[in-house]
C-alpha cells in the first residue's frame, strides 16, 4: 500500500488593525476533495437559517439556535457531499 500524504486547509486571517486599509481579510484553502470544487460567496441573514441541521455525509443532527445571527460564508457550489460553509464572518466580526 502507498503511503498517503494527508494535508489540511489552511486559513489566513488578517484582524483591521493589521490591515492598512482597516479591512478584515480572510482566506482559506480547501484540499479535503479530490477534485476542485467551485465555491460561491452567501450572505446567510437570521430569517434565512433553519432551525435544524443534519449532515448529509454522517447523518449527526443537531437543534441550532432560536436567534442566530448573520453572517457570510463560502459554501461549495455542489452540495451533493452537503453545504461546507467554510471561511466566514458573522455580525459580530467573528470569524472562521
Amino acid at each position: 500500500m502507498k503511503n498517503k500524504v494527508q494535508s489540511s486547509c489552511t486559513t489566513i486571517l488578517v484582524g483591521k488593525k493589521a490591515s492598512i486599509d482597516g479591512s478584515t481579510i480572510i482566506s482559506r484553502n480547501d484540499d479535503g476533495h479530490a477534485a476542485l470544487d467551485p465555491q460561491r460567496f452567501v450572505v446567510v441573514n437570521p430569517a434565512d437559517q433553519p432551525r435544524h441541521y443534519q449532515s448529509v455525509i454522517s447523518q449527526v443532527q443537531i437543534d441550532l439556535p432560536a436567534d442566530p445571527l448573520s453572517y457570510t460564508s463560502v459554501p461549495s457550489s455542489i452540495l451533493t457531499r452537503g453545504i461546507w460553509p467554510e471561511a466566514g464572518i458573522n455580525s459580530e466580526n467573528v470569524a472562521m
